[in-house]
């Protein structure tokens, strides 16, 4: 089952809530995280419709891969979190690897599974432009701490067995 639902229309999440809580095997929430007022909310939501075995797959923009680092240091804003990444596509909430893992580990889940979706080539030959500015960044990335590969941060989560 698919649904669409305008995720700030309070009313019609907790409608949805109480009419399948429990009742997923697996819920997808690609690309979404990231357009919500509260990350937290959603994980709290998400929460609610699990049963013990239910599978969450939630993804995010990796904005600390090494663009994302290049730009934050050229631009001095995220990539994708920009005024236009406000209006379009709607990216009002950048979630960096630490927080979705404690938002996850506080909101009683536990993480089975972390991988990086899409791959940006530490030589991106796109243009002419990324091609350089990947050559003279290429020197800095061995140094680079954190998750610098993919485009997304996906990750694979259950109810804490602790908590059922």
């Amino acid at each position: 089952m698919f649904s669409k639902y305008k995720i700030e229309a309070e009313n019609k999440v907790n409608e949805f809530i109480k009419e399948y809580s429990q009742k997923f095997d697996l819920i997808l929430g690609i690309e979404v995280i990231e357009h919500v007022k509260s990350p937290w909310q959603y994980i709290e939501n998400i929460y609610k419709l699990c049963n013990p075995e239910t599978v969450v797959i939630v993804s995010t923009p990796n904005v600390a891969r090494w663009w994302g680092r290049f730009w934050f240091l050229i631009k001095g804003e995220l990539w994708g979190f920009s005024e236009n990444g406000w209006k379009d596509p709607g990216h009002i909430n950048p979630v960096l690897d630490f927080e979705i893992r404690n938002i996850l580990r506080e909101s009683k889940f536990k993480i089975i599974d972390f991988f990086n979706g899409g791959n940006q080539p530490i030589i991106w030959v796109y243009n002419w432009k990324r091609f350089l500015i990947s050559i003279i960044f290429l020197p800095l990335y061995p140094f680079m701490q954190g998750i610098k590969k993919g485009w997304v941060n996906c990750y694979v989560f259950k109810k804490d067995e602790i908590d059922r």
